[in-house]
């Protein structure tokens, strides 16, 4: 599924963890005093070129990419490392870092850098809100009433009864289409001359992700979660009824199961 628009990637120089945090940099191709501590991410949309920003193409790659990121530091710096910065608020940092990320904040912008940072909390929470919609959609796809209220338990969303599934899900997902589809801007840029694309703003990976589900909820494409408890990857299914990302993580499944039974008899 590849969406008729881009989105800005900005390349990170370096990337670091460290106490629940990713920071690192990016590098401006040209420097000047735009590329300052005076900075603002909404000058951003004036220098996409001295900030070596990359145009690609959306796709529900990007958010299956993002939602099966590991819950681990390093997993998510390279992450970023491969996609760029994750959002432009990730540069707007001041009383709220910690220490050690201050210091690293000023000697960066000392050397014509532009620091970033976010918490891995806030990564964390663009993949369950990723994740969540799939499975709301998906139990509206297959009519699994539990399914929706568990999840919609565990982000404290307003539970509808089993009586009145699939309409208080569906109100949900539209809800979810709503926010990301407004929340969502579109500039129009000339890549090169005659060729003009849409550009999804503001700048950066996650927004970019967020609309990309949207799209793909939108579209009530086939999205699952495999149902093997060590990998639960969210994937394509080529068919509804299809519940494992692939024949390995199925055969695991069997095997699990058939053990279970053994010990239990």
């Amino acid at each position: 599924m590849d969406l008729p628009l881009a989105y800005a990637s900005f390349p990170v120089k370096t990337v670091n963890y460290a106490e629940g945090w990713v920071y690192g940099s990016i590098e401006p191709r040209r420097t000047g005093e735009s590329h300052t501590v005076d900075l603002s991410a909404y000058r951003l949309r004036d220098y996409v070129g001295g900030l070596g920003a990359k145009v690609l193409p959306l796709s529900s790659s990007l958010f299956l990419d993002l939602a099966n990121v590991a819950d681990d530091p390093q997993e998510i710096a390279f992450f970023i490392k491969e996609y760029g910065l994750f959002d432009l608020d990730n540069l707007r940092h001041n009383s709220d870092l910690p220490d050690g990320l201050r210091e690293y904040f000023e000697r960066r912008r000392e050397f014509r850098r532009i620091p970033f940072a976010i918490q891995t909390a806030s990564f964390k929470k663009a993949q369950q809100e990723i994740r969540a919609m799939v499975v709301l959609l998906r139990s509206v796809q297959t009519q699994d009433a539990a399914s929706a209220q568990e999840v919609s338990f565990d982000l404290k969303l307003v539970q509808g009864s089993a009586e009145a599934f699939p309409e208080w899900a569906e109100d949900v997902l539209a809800a979810f289409k709503q926010r990301s589809f407004r929340a969502a801007e579109l500039e129009v840029l000339e890549k090169e001359p005659g060729e003009v694309i849409a550009l999804v703003s503001p700048y950066g990976v996650r927004p970019a992700a967020i609309l990309s589900s949207a799209y793909a909820v939108a579209q009530n494409l086939p999205l699952a979660i495999c149902e093997r408890d060590d990998c639960r990857k969210l994937f394509h299914a080529s068919r509804l009824a299809r519940r494992f990302c692939s024949t390995r993580c199925q055969n695991l499944k069997k095997v699990h199961r058939h053990r279970k039974k053994q010990k239990e008899q």
